[in-house]
């Protein structure tokens, strides 16, 4: 889907007693890269469950360095 001259307008809403953004708060003290990669998938995600991303496989690079990040640790 193309959106070369549409003006878009998205609202971000998220629950400030969900889980993920708890633990996402409690993380940007310890490990704000990962807390920043975290949040912008959070967004990518929500943009793609809306039907809004033009190209999804932008976030891939992201999401291999996520998943990299978690593994360095186990």
């Amino acid at each position: 889907m193309k959106f070369d001259n549409l003006l878009l307008l998205c609202c971000f809403l998220f629950c400030f007693r969900h889980p993920i953004i708890r633990k996402l708060s409690k993380l940007h003290t310890v490990d704000t890269e990962l807390a920043g990669l975290l949040a912008e998938q959070l967004f990518d995600n929500a943009m793609v469950s809306a039907g809004v991303s033009e190209d999804p496989r932008s976030m891939v690079s992201r999401l291999n360095t996520l998943l990299e990040k978690v593994l360095e640790k186990h």
